[in-house]
């Protein structure tokens, strides 16, 4: 009797098991559908809130740089990505309580586990992103930004005037003729006139070289003349030269005397410069 009560049971326990598996079978299908579900629509969610976020970046980063309003846009992209991870987070909550209907609290803190990083790691990226892009947008702001004209004129100081006019001797060139080792030439003079007066200067220079052993004639007499019609004006300088003629002279161991002479157009005889040399 207790054989056949043994086998009506295991009959019974057989039918409930079959029945148990079957159920989480289904249980366990139902699970992998949504949690396939639940990583399909993630991704989907995720790709869409890139490719806006990024658009929106763009658009924002043109508009600032056009219009400066970097801190402006800076807002906006912080504000539309808090928007966009809200909306994240309620499809997770969505889909966490979806699935917690049918797995209980362990899958909950799986997924709400799961929700948690992947917001706070878009938090992170977008911010970094944002961030970057800021940077590179202020740097081409301050590149592309024009230095301010300003029309102020320079002060121009003025030299004062010494009220003389001064002149002096810069260069003689001289050489030894290369045939006779006696003769020497004194060929031209160069010199400088300042005019330290207020009024414009118009020079009469005139050159005279001569040595101890010539007649004193050539003391006196120009070898050459130099005149600037337009005038040196006042504060300011010029350069002259004076070929001389004749340019030939012996004795070449003594010392020759250079000397010029100024004269203005309208003030007669100003000052005399003098300069001794050996012609080499």
């Amino acid at each position: 009797m207790a054989d056949k009560q043994d086998d009506l049971f295991k009959d019974f326990w057989h039918k409930v098991k079959g029945k148990k598996d079957s159920k989480d079978e289904e249980e366990r299908d139902e699970h992998e559908v949504l949690k396939k579900r639940y990583y399909e629509e993630k991704e989907t969610l995720r790709d869409k809130f890139e490719q806006q976020a990024r658009v929106i970046k763009e658009n924002k980063i043109k508009q600032s740089l056009k219009e400066g309003k970097t801190a402006y846009h800076h807002k906006e992209v912080l504000l539309e990505r808090v928007a966009y991870i809200t909306i994240i987070l309620v499809l997770i909550s969505y889909l966490i309580i979806d699935l917690s209907f049918y797995h209980g609290a362990d899958k909950v803190v799986e997924i709400d586990q799961e929700a948690a990083s992947i917001a706070a790691a878009l938090t992170s990226e977008e911010t970094a992103k944002e961030e970057t892009e800021a940077a590179k947008v202020e740097v081409a702001k301050n590149e592309t930004a024009k230095p301010e004209e300003k029309n102020e004129t320079p002060a121009v100081e003025e030299k004062a005037l010494s009220g003389k006019i001064l002149m002096a001797i810069d260069k003689v060139y001289t050489k030894v003729s290369e045939t006779d080792d006696e003769l020497g030439y004194i060929e031209k003079v160069v010199f400088t006139i300042n005019n330290g007066k207020e009024k414009t200067f118009k020079p009469i220079v005139h050159v005279y070289a001569y040595d101890s052993e010539m007649d004193d004639l050539w003391e006196t007499k120009p070898r050459g003349k130099y005149t600037y019609s337009l005038g040196i004006k006042s504060g300011t300088e010029k350069s002259g030269s004076i070929t001389l003629s004749p340019k030939s002279f012996r004795n070449l161991d003594i010392k020759k005397s250079i000397r010029l002479t100024l004269n203005g157009t309208d003030e007669g005889y100003v000052t005399a410069v003098n300069k001794n040399i050996y012609i080499s």
